[in-house]
């Protein structure tokens, strides 16, 4: 057998050329059409990865012991069922257990407002109706002559938000918001995601929102309006002929619905060297209640932190994962993502987000004989992490990489890159196709690089090294590299492989810290890597690793965590052997903004009370 590193040569000289052959905003050829032309090497049909995993097999898809129990994680999406309208009478029905009652409270949604926050001033308690929960509203109360600052008397009606708790008699409660729209006692179509306005370049911008009909739509951008005749849910408008280093106003509406607008974003200057972006993660809720526990999101903190790093006068932001703690099945998933959303919503509509994929997950769970712990696992498909990940969020998709294996997920939305002045950002989906035991049962290790990702990671690093354009390079992911508080034994490092998680049962893990070694030798190599962001711990850390961290590691690279927008925090580990090599730590709620300044970059943290934590020059 071929010595470990010679295999990795092979491997990343062919995939470099030929899994990227063609220029362009998509994949040069179909997934299926490559392994049909040019076959990676693989073992018994599958792709062999080059760090050996039990005993060298390939990875491979996840298999379910015979013998296990599924747990059949419960979904905790409660949806309203219904919203019928007549005239000036509308209900809300919900189907929730015989146990539930809830109350109801219904107001307006102040078109326009940027900040995106309902108000809320009418009290409906639910009743029991054919088996439902019911709500009756009367419009009469919203369009009250003392109260319709959202001019929903003048313009025959507008759009209702409401807020609905939910309580069990054995003393749980769960709170669902949404919003409908009416015109004329009729339901009309209405926004009930975004607008968002994303990947806004020089001279491009993507801004797109969902509704809760299907319907036709438009965008209006200054005197320019740009209609979509598909009829969808989904609508995606790709304005394209914009002026760098200038604002525009949009607004955009669904057909027979309500405008919502205006809202402003600004294109980068030609040669922008002088910017900002915020970077936070982690804004999953541990415990609590109120906003502070919303659907598994500390929307509180998130909010407070996203609001105070847009006034800030952050260019763009970069949630680097950990969004919700509701993992589970695909609905609850989703619905962790969409409680996040609503808490960057109005602030989204002017600012573009960047979502790092990682947290949170869309898996399975299984009890296994003999096993404490339960076995879980990505699901498949498009109930994949992946595929709801990249349903929710807009992110860049020029290039991508393939996925690992035949069956494995897509890597579209969650593996991206973008460029903005003269900084290169990359994101690394390091919680691609996890499996808590990947070496028993198939899939992928937590925190581990496969090497399509890897390869591809390092396309993108050559390719920012040869442009003129891109003078900084920032890697953003979700585990850390070198863990500083709480994480040490999951992350990139697993520990170094020597007190992982199942080690008790005789896995070794050493082909972890591996292949983190190998991440960081490429960002090492690179003379444009400023800086590595992860938000995997509850803290914020900063820290220079170099020569000095391993010998390997000869250019230093900044390495900062950033993973308490919100979440449970996490003390530091003072016992990692980089430990020494910590510059600050804070453990404290947070976010962190990025300073370019021509060739130099300096970063700042702010606590969430406005307070600077940590501010430093990172070139």
């Amino acid at each position: 057998m071929l010595p470990r590193a010679i295999l990795l040569a092979i491997l990343a000289a062919f995939l470099a050329a030929e899994c990227h052959a063609a220029e362009g905003d998509d994949q040069p050829v179909s997934w299926e059409d490559y392994l049909k032309d040019k076959p990676p090497p693989s073992k018994d049909g599958r792709i062999v990865d080059p760090v050996p995993v039990a005993a060298g097999s390939a990875w491979k898809p996840v298999s379910v012991p015979k013998d296990s129990t599924e747990t059949g994680v419960a979904a905790f999406s409660i949806p309203v069922s219904d919203v019928a309208i007549s005239g000036r009478k509308v209900e809300l029905s919900a189907d929730v257990p015989p146990d539930f009652g809830g109350t109801a409270h219904f107001g307006v949604v102040p078109l326009g407002d940027p900040s995106a926050e309902p108000v809320l001033f009418v009290k409906v308690q639910g009743a029991r109706i054919e088996g439902k929960l019911v709500f009756a509203l009367d419009l009469g109360l919203i369009d009250n002559v003392n109260r319709d600052f959202a001019a929903f008397r003048r313009n025959g009606g507008g759009v209702v938000a409401y807020r609905i708790a939910f309580a069990s008699a054995a003393g749980g409660e769960y709170w669902v918001d949404g919003r409908f729209a009416c015109r004329d006692g009729k339901r009309v179509p209405a926004i009930v995601d975004g607008p968002w306005v994303d990947m806004v370049a020089q001279n491009s911008a993507v801004v797109w929102f969902a509704t809760d009909a299907p319907c036709q739509s438009e965008a209006v951008l200054g005197d320019r309006t740009v209609t979509r005749p598909e009829t969808s849910t989904v609508h995606e408008f790709k304005l394209g002929g914009l002026q760098p280093g200038t604002t525009y106003k949009y607004s955009v509406a669904p057909q027979g619905g309500f405008q919502s607008g205006p809202f402003r974003f600004r294109t980068p200057d030609r040669n922008e060297i002088n910017f900002e972006f915020a970077y936070m993660a982690g804004s999953e809720s541990e415990a609590g209640a109120g906003e502070r526990c919303y659907r598994g999101v500390n929307r509180e903190i998130l909010r407070r932190l996203a609001l105070a790093a847009s006034e800030r006068g952050a260019d763009f932001m970069v949630f680097g994962g950990g969004y919700s703690a509701m993992s589970g099945t695909p609905a609850d998933f989703r619905t962790g993502l969409r409680a996040w959303k609503l808490a960057v919503e109005g602030l989204g509509a002017q600012v573009p987000i960047y979502e790092v994929a990682g947290g949170s997950m869309a898996r399975k769970e299984y009890r296994v004989p003999g096993r404490k712990e339960a076995l879980f696992f990505d699901q498949p498909g498009d109930r994949s992490t992946s595929a709801v990940f990249a349903e929710e969020f807009r992110n860049p998709d020029k290039r991508f990489p393939y996925p690992e294996t035949d069956g494995a997920p897509q890597y579209r939305g969650s593996a991206w890159y973008f460029d903005y002045g003269n900084a290169r950002v990359i994101a690394v989906d390091t919680g691609y196709w996890t499996c808590s035991m990947p070496e028993k049962h198939g899939g992928n290790l937590a925190g581990y690089l496969m090497t399509r990702q890897v390869i591809w990671m390092q396309e993108v690093l050559n390719d920012a090294l040869q442009s003129r354009e891109v003078d900084h390079v920032f890697v953003v992911g979700y585990s850390p590299a070198f863990p500083n508080g709480g994480k040490a034994f999951e992350s990139m490092w697993h520990n170094g492989g020597k007190t992982a998680w199942g080690t008790a049962k005789g896995e070794d893990r050493k082909y972890a810290s591996a292949r983190r070694d190998e991440f960081w030798k490429a960002l090492s190599a690179n003379p444009k890597v400023v800086c590595a962001l992860f938000g995997g711990e509850g803290n914020y850390s900063r820290m220079l690793v170099d020569a000095e961290t391993g010998p390997e590691f000869a250019r230093p690279v900044w390495h900062v965590n950033s993973g308490a927008a919100g979440g449970f925090l996490h003390t530091r580990s003072d016992w990692v052997p980089w430990a020494s090599r910590v510059a600050c730590f804070e453990c404290r709620h947070h976010y962190c903004l990025v300073k370019v300044r021509g060739m130099k970059v300096f970063i700042e943290a702010y606590g969430h009370a406005g307070d600077l934590m940590d501010r430093a020059r990172l070139r």
